[in-house]
């Protein structure tokens, strides 16, 4: 950020009054660039050398390009095997493994995956408001718990 809060880089927070001392209270223009020194924006440096994140991106871009690559790599689905039975596993290239999605259309429903099975269980939701003057239940065409007075 400029420290007159002229403008921003597109990481910086917004100018506001206090948020660093001097600053003014103001929104300033976010420049479509990281803190660098070979930019500028009305005749002023973006960045400097304490603050240049462009160059630490360049300097880091081969660890950063290499990330992906530090996955393992399969061929088959079934090189992606991580155990749990509450995951789909997918050989991409790369092993991916996606948890397995349960789902009721009942409001009065929840549903999960059992870990011990992969099955997906659909259970009743448990409504209760902790008051014992009101009947507590589920009305699906409601969608979900009402308390009504005893």
């Amino acid at each position: 950020r400029d420290p007159q809060s002229n403008f921003r880089s597109i990481m910086a927070y917004n100018c506001y009054e206090n948020l660093c001392p001097g600053s003014p209270a103001q929104n300033c223009p976010r420049v479509q660039y990281f803190s660098n020194t070979d930019h500028t924006y009305d005749n002023q440096d973006i960045g400097d050398d304490q603050s240049n994140a462009a160059k630490w991106i360049n300097e880091n871009r081969v660890a950063i390009a290499q990330f992906e690559a530090a996955l393992p790599s399969c061929s088959t689905d079934l090189g992606c095997d991580d155990s749990d039975l509450c995951t789909t596993d997918t050989c991409y290239g790369v092993c991916v493994n996606e948890q397995v999605v349960c789902e009721s259309n009942d409001p009065c429903q929840e549903a999960h995956c059992d870990p011990s099975t992969g099955n997906c269980i659909v259970s009743n939701v448990t409504c209760d408001d902790g008051n014992s003057c009101t009947d507590d239940l589920c009305v699906s065409s409601n969608g979900g718990c009402e308390f009504l007075p005893v």
